[in-house]
């Protein structure tokens, strides 16, 4: 399918604002982003504009979400909805699912989770595309069991709300599942790391049909395989019955075998005979001992057995890296990190807090030492590639490495580019050359070299012997002298050309630079090639 479309509504501006520029859609899949202040701009654009997913606000004036959400219905329409509202209100709950409401959360929501719920969104809508082609073909079917067991997990475990018994029993007879609110089910995460190139070189479509087949077919030997279902990029949930005791024993062949055909590692995190009701807590917990526990050398947690590790960071050799960094001896802070938690892995393993805490410190390090250089750390990363590091760096410990190292090196090769002036200098002046004739200012140029504006604006006059926007005047007057000479376009033209709309200033810059009159340029410059 082709990307998708995103519509936003709220009637408070600032919600609205804070969902349209603080996420990053075009990642997630999202092609163009659509907002709404009320239900009746809402509809007007879901009748012109092919929407695939919608973030409504519950409570609105005249028109409520939900009412939005009706009227969808009433028009075909095949949104996936999900709605935002301030209020617990187990009655939104119960009309959401009625509804057929995707997913349902409590403002204000971060905007990771707001994320992951995005990505599922999206992955719905493709799911739906994909059906439709499918069932065009005869090859899928509504009824079918897998389909419906999936369907009904994902409901259970993603939304942020907790399901009460109504819900889940409406949920149940919706999916058509002989499930009882007394049952009992066993929950894994599977998280998969550290891929060889075999592994890596899969689309992650082909890498997901291996996993799930590898998992069903050692799962359904042992215990009764509910569903299996992707969580995140690389991380998966299964669902089983009456696994007991032989759950250590299943996940330990599985580990081996990821490693041996698919050249993969897995960690896991389960709890076992969970009472229906209580799956959604269940799942959290094990998403919680996950971003706990970050060193890979255990590799299997049971919630049941799963002991807290006192969080005990206290690193002190902070003050000397300022030093290391500023002489380029970055892999000697590599070192020193790697060092500390070595030890610590030793003693009680690692947590995500520890890390979290020393990245927190490593941050700021580096910060003051760029600002030091003159260097703006905010403009030099604030990229994709940073916030992909950043992101992973707490998945697991050889990830937050990765993210150090990429930090540093990066700060560093960047601290000794500045300081060859020239360099920066030459790059200033070819953006000058190639944009002349737009609107430059000197904020935009610092931020091409990710460099404070008064400091590049000395720097510039330093090696230069001009200040830059003498500079960019020189470079404009250069240009024109060369039009008037060579064209025949009329010197108003040349002064647009050059990036001047008013031609009286252009006059008087040419007399100050050229030591006279457009128009008597022009004409000395024509004698001049006629002698």
């Amino acid at each position: 399918m082709k990307r998708v479309n995103i519509l936003l509504v709220d009637d408070d501006v600032n919600v609205l604002e804070s969902l349209q520029f603080g996420v990053a859609y075009s990642s997630l899949g999202i092609e163009k982003i659509y907002v709404a202040e009320n239900a009746a701009d809402a509809k007007k654009i879901l009748k012109n504009v092919p929407i695939h997913i919608m973030v409504t606000d519950i409570e609105m004036p005249n028109e409520s979400g939900i009412e939005l959400l009706k009227w969808t219905k009433t028009q075909n329409l095949d949104v996936v909805t999900i709605f935002c509202t301030c209020y617990a209100d187990f009655n939104y709950a119960k009309k959401a699912v009625e509804l057929q409401c995707f997913d349902y959360y409590l403002k204000p929501i971060s905007f990771d989770d707001f994320e992951k719920i995005i990505s599922r969104a999206v992955e719905k809508v493709r799911q739906e595309s994909r059906k439709k082609t499918y069932y065009q073909y005869g090859v899928y079917w509504l009824d079918d069991v897998k389909n419906r067991k999936a369907h009904f997990w994902e409901h259970i475990m993603f939304p942020l709300a907790i399901p009460d018994e109504e819900l889940l029993n409406a949920l149940i007879e919706d999916n058509r599942l002989e499930y009882d609110t007394e049952q009992l089910f066993d929950i894994f995460l599977l998280h998969t790391y550290e891929e060889e190139e075999r592994f890596q070189n899969l689309t992650s479509t082909m890498s997901e049909f291996i996993i799930k087949n590898v998992v069903t077919e050692i799962f359904s030997d042992m215990c009764n395989m509910e569903t299996i279902v992707k969580y995140g990029e690389d991380t998966y949930v299964i669902v089983t019955r009456n696994l007991k005791e032989n759950a250590e024993m299943v996940l330990k062949k599985l580990i081996m075998q990821c490693d041996i055909h698919l050249n993969c590692r897995m960690r896991v995190f389960y709890d076992l005979e969970c009472p229906l009701p209580a799956v959604k807590e269940c799942f959290e917990r094990l998403i919680h001992i996950w971003n706990e526990n970050i060193s890979n050398d255990v590799q299997i947690f049971w919630a049941r057995t799963y002991q807290r590790e006192e969080n005990t960071y206290s690193f002190g050799a902070i003050g000397e890296w300022e030093i290391y960094l500023n002489t380029g001896a970055v892999n000697k802070i590599l070192d020193e990190i790697d060092h500390y938690f070595s030890e610590k892995k030793r003693h009680h393993g690692l947590t995500a807090y520890e890390l979290k805490a020393m990245q927190v410190n490593l941050i700021q390090m580096v910060n003051t030492v760029l600002m030091k250089n003159n260097i703006e750390a905010h403009e030099l990363f604030v990229n994709t590639e940073y916030e992909t590091y950043r992101k992973m760096s707490l998945k697991n410990y050889d990830n937050y490495m990765e993210f150090c190292k990429y930090l540093l090196q990066k700060a560093y090769s960047y601290i000794a580019y500045v300081r060859e002036n020239t360099s920066i200098v030459e790059v200033v002046k070819k953006y000058i050359e190639e944009h002349y004739n737009e609107e430059i200012s000197r904020n935009e140029l610092a931020g091409i070299v990710y460099l404070n504006a008064d400091y590049l604006a000395r720097l510039f006059k330093k090696e230069e012997g001009i200040s830059i926007t003498d500079y960019v005047i020189r470079m404009r007057i250069k240009k024109a002298s060369e039009l008037l000479q060579y064209s025949e376009i009329s010197i108003n033209e040349i002064a647009m050309k050059v990036g001047y709309d008013n031609f009286s200033y252009f006059s008087r810059l040419c007399k100050k630079v050229l030591g006279c009159s457009p128009k008597d340029y022009r004409k000395k410059a024509k004698e001049k090639l006629n002698e």
